[in-house]
């Protein structure tokens, strides 16, 4: 398995976010309880976030962002998906070199 981190950038409507925020965060639990999502939040000034998946490929990462309620209804402004490689992290050491 790969790590990818997600970055976003969200819409300016501030209310139809909140609406579909709930749903968006009950996603995003579910990755996480499962072992999917390593990390995930919002930046401190609300315009975007970051969350780092963990998937087989660039494919399953693409397939597991369609699903997550803010891109099914619109909040993300734009996306950028990168395999990362998490060289250190605290209580675990990457084997990569």
């Amino acid at each position: 398995m790969a790590l990818f981190l997600v970055k976003v950038s969200f819409i300016d409507d501030v209310e139809k976010r909140m609406s579909v925020r709930p749903k968006h965060r009950e996603f995003l639990t579910n990755l996480f309880e499962t072992g999917r999502l390593y990390a995930a939040g919002p930046f401190l000034d609300e315009k975007g976030g970051i969350s780092i998946y963990e998937a087989s490929d660039l494919a399953e990462a693409e397939a597991t962002l369609a699903k997550d309620p803010y891109a099914i209804n619109g909040i993300f402004a734009t996306t950028e998906i990168r395999e990362w490689n998490a060289i250190l992290t605290r209580g675990a050491v990457s084997a990569a070199d």
